[in-house]
């Protein structure tokens, strides 16, 4: 990070490192708010969500943290190593988990086309987790009784 920040004319600030050091410690996918509370959980540094964003971004650019744009925020996800991921997206709560299986990523580490880079194959899968589909399932029950 810090020779990205050189070139490219950034400063390099306490509360960058130290949004760099929450993001590495976060073992899951994220989001904004979810890397906000874990930070005034954990960190002595009290750093604006403007600041949050700002580096998010920043990480983004450099490749440290990938952005998922799915439903109606973004998650984050710390990158070590760039390979293919599936991933299961509540649309209802808007939970996201990542879903390891060697084939499904086998195939899309195989997919090439002669006409589009693939630069990181990502497979998004829609749906209901199993709480959600548990309320929905309880809703439409007491709805078809009355």
């Amino acid at each position: 990070m810090n020779k990205y920040l050189e070139l490219h004319s950034h400063r390099k600030t306490p509360e960058r490192e130290e949004v760099l050091r929450a993001v590495c410690g976060m073992n899951c996918i994220f989001t904004l708010d979810d890397l906000a509370t874990n930070m005034s959980e954990t960190s002595s540094f009290i750093v604006s969500r403007g600041t949050l964003f700002q580096t998010l971004n920043l990480l983004e650019k450099i490749g440290i943290v990938v952005k998922h744009l799915v439903g109606h925020c973004a998650h984050y996800e710390f990158v070590t190593i760039r390979k293919s991921k599936v991933y299961f997206f509540c649309d209802n709560c808007g939970k996201m988990e990542a879903f390891h299986k060697a084939e499904i990523n086998q195939y899309l580490d195989a997919i090439r086309s002669c006409k589009f880079t693939v630069k990181q194959p990502v497979l998004y899968l829609h749906g209901l987790c199993k709480r959600c589909e548990r309320i929905v399932k309880e809703e439409n029950n007491k709805k078809s009784n009355k």
